[in-house]
């Protein structure tokens, strides 16, 4: 099913949608959470179905409607922030969504890209990065998740190759954005 097929579905009230969410990313956030946190298995499970109630009661609300990264990228985030609040370190709260963490980062940073329209330009061009471009991009600067645990959110063999893929990714988001710079 696509996301918005799944939103759609849970907004309707339908248990496809909520199983499909639930089965179709499960194993990958276990595989991922217990290798990124070192926790239980026990704890892990508890953490992913914290989320998925989270992702479920945003949709019924109405406070999620558009989402513009990934199913998988919006759980393993609010997952990440379960897990840390669990061990007790502090992180953005898992109430964000993940445009709202990117602009509490970017500000963190003293880096105003919405103040012009090259950061604007720059985020729409991220958002038109074809995968896993977009996704890789969007969890090391704007989540800021390790390398680890972007090489276990993408099923990559190690930090290594998330690392080079982070790098071939830049490089076309260099070449899309050089008239950007070039003209400013």
């Amino acid at each position: 099913m696509k996301k918005e097929e799944i939103i759609e579905s849970i907004r309707k009230g339908e248990e496809k949608g909520l199983r499909h969410l639930y089965s179709s990313f499960r194993s990958e956030f276990l595989y991922w959470a217990q290798k990124k946190f070192s926790a239980q298995e026990e704890e892990v499970l508890d953490a992913f179905q914290e989320t998925v109630v989270i992702f479920y009661e945003k949709v019924l609300s109405g406070e999620l409607t558009n989402l513009s990264s990934s199913i998988k990228t919006y759980l393993f985030a609010i997952g990440r922030n379960r897990l840390y609040k669990q061990s007790g370190k502090e992180v953005l709260g898992e109430e964000m969504t993940l445009n709202q963490k990117e602009a509490n980062i970017l500000e963190r940073h003293d880096v105003q890209f919405e103040a012009n329209e090259q950061g604007k330009q720059l985020i729409q061009l991220v958002e038109r990065l074809q995968e896993p471009c977009g996704t890789i991009l969007k969890l090391y600067y704007f989540a800021q998740f390790s390398m680890e645990s972007i090489a276990a959110h993408m099923g990559y063999k190690g930090s290594d190759v998330a690392k080079a893929q982070k790098n071939r990714c830049m490089k076309k988001l260099r070449e899309m954005a050089s008239p950007i710079f070039k003209a400013g």
